[in-house]
């Protein structure tokens, strides 16, 4: 699934605004995007989830974050997942005015602690092991 690197607009961004350039939003932009129906199961997204934090490591190395910052940082972000469990199982309580809608289905409470982890491993992954 190599093919789930992303970030190309954060690398963008991150480039205009090293060059003294800008860039803009526009709330009357629309955007559409159609998603196959295979990737609206919660395995799918866990795996798209390592790949997101992957890239953004990896958008980070290349903007210039130094190695052993990204080091400690993602070693100190995935043990504070693993070790203290209430600042995870509070981020997958149910929010009630903002659910994560997957289709006709709810993301529940152990797929939501697996997205959470499983970014954290992919950035952690990249800084790491490259």
């Amino acid at each position: 699934m190599q093919s789930a690197l992303s970030g190309e607009e954060t690398l963008l961004n991150a480039t205009l605004k090293a060059q003294g350039e800008g860039f803009y939003y526009s709330p009357q932009a629309a955007v559409s995007h159609w998603v196959p129906k295979e990737r609206i199961h919660p395995e799918w997204l866990v795996q798209r989830s390592y790949w997101q934090g992957y890239s953004v490591a990896l958008v980070d190395h290349i903007v210039g974050k130094s190695s052993l910052y990204q080091r400690l940082s993602s070693t100190w972000n995935l043990l504070k997942r693993v070790l203290d469990l209430n600042p995870l199982v509070f981020e997958c309580l149910p929010r009630p005015k903002r659910p994560i809608p997957i289709g006709p289905m709810q993301i529940g409470l152990l797929d939501r602690a697996r997205l959470i982890l499983s970014w954290q491993w992919g950035y952690f992954s990249k800084v790491w092991f490259g």
